[in-house]
């Protein structure tokens, strides 16, 4: 039988963030439930079903271009759709929001919702930001994230550094 990090390092995960959360949470699982290694359950919820990476190209109110790096983690749709915040913050990477997605996966099944488990966000900082720029940069991103997101796919909330407009 294979070890979680086994498994991590046969799919080639090689982050750091996703790597420390999952063999934490899935030791803690498989000691209290150990049959969920005969049904693969760790293989089948380690693997993300999507992730999708892209550039937010944008142009601020001095009309300057900027370019961002935008993620969403789709991880689980076993339960329903793919729900998870997006978070707005320079320290943003794939690795951190892999990870967030994966422990979004498991908060929203024990919520008894049909629900799966997503996360998102960019490289963005909003601190110091006017609201223009702002704005301009959160329409620019959902542009970019629009054809993946939706009420019977995938329903983004708020986290950090995104405020409630």
């Amino acid at each position: 039988m294979k070890t979680i990090k086994n498994i991590l390092e046969n799919y080639k995960f090689n982050e750091l963030n996703f790597n420390l959360l999952v063999i934490d949470q899935f030791n803690k699982i498989l000691n209290i439930y150990p049959h969920l290694k005969e049904k693969r359950i760790i293989e089948r919820i380690l693997i993300p079903e999507r992730v999708i990476c892209f550039s937010v190209n944008w142009y601020n109110q001095s009309e300057e271009i900027e370019i961002n790096r935008g993620y969403r983690v789709q991880h689980n749709s076993a339960l329903g759709i793919y729900k998870g915040g997006i978070r707005f913050h320079p320290d943003v990477n794939l690795s951190t929001l892999k990870a967030l997605a994966f422990e979004q996966t498991l908060k929203n099944a024990l919520t008894g919702l049909p629900m799966g488990g997503a996360k998102g966000g960019a490289d963005f900082d909003p601190k110091g930001r006017s609201e223009e720029d702002i704005m301009r940069f959160c329409q620019a991103f959902i542009r970019e994230l629009h054809p993946f997101i939706g009420e019977d796919i995938d329903i983004p909330a708020g986290d950090i550094g995104v405020g409630s407009r």
